[in-house]
């Protein structure tokens, strides 16, 4: 006789969710650290003087857009790695669309950076853009560090309460934390689209 492939499903499920758990530790310090770097890379970098001013091939966008997708594979994996070793964690659901949010922001800078790459290696863009760009690497770097943070702690806290009802100062914190990510969300969004808007409508095209 068969086994109802909902119960097989369940089964491989569990399989993957203990595997999964006995390896997060580890799992979560890689991932993480990946994240950190492609985040500090392109905001340490994203004015540097390593260019291609005669053709463009090399030079700020270029580490842009490398250290962006190495971060955006590592928060991709962070957020499956959470969801199945704890999905149903009110705080996971919000670290969750925030990571989401963040992932959004990387892509639409990546974007940004592919559509005028030669201009910005070769440095022939506006002078206010550096600025902005500058700020909303350093906000999304910051940003990031919050999501590590506040996922991080759920992991290895299993409380839901102080006893009396009340909520732990911990999560507190961490609500606290995650409001300030939202700020910062929203602050990094309107300086992307300051960027899209000089880098689009203010800027020389080259050849």
């Amino acid at each position: 006789m068969s086994s109802n492939p909902s119960t097989t499903t369940q089964i491989i499920y569990n399989i993957i969710q203990k595997k999964v758990q006995e390896e997060e530790s580890i799992s979560v310090k890689i991932f993480g650290t990946f994240a950190f770097f492609g985040l500090f890379f392109a905001w340490m970098f994203s004015g540097s003087m390593l260019q291609d001013v005669e053709n463009g091939l090399y030079g700020p966008a270029s580490i842009v857009i490398w250290s962006y997708v190495t971060t955006i594979v590592s928060l991709v994996c962070l957020l499956l790695i959470k969801n199945i070793t704890d999905p149903e964690n009110s705080l996971s659901i919000s670290t969750n669309l925030s990571g989401l949010f963040a992932i959004f922001l990387m892509i639409w800078i990546i974007s940004i950076n592919i559509k005028h790459f030669k201009k910005i290696n070769m440095d022939v863009v506006p002078k206010d853009y550096p600025a902005y760009s500058g700020w909303s690497y350093l906000l999304l770097f910051v940003q990031s560090l919050f999501l590590f943070i506040t996922s991080g702690y759920k992991r290895e806290t299993s409380g839901n309460g102080n006893g009396n009802g009340q909520p732990k100062k911990e999560d507190e914190t961490m609500m606290m934390l995650q409001i300030l990510s939202h700020i910062i969300m929203f602050l990094t969004f309107i300086l992307i689209m300051i960027q899209q808007i000089i880098l689009d409508y203010f800027s020389v095209d080259v050849l």
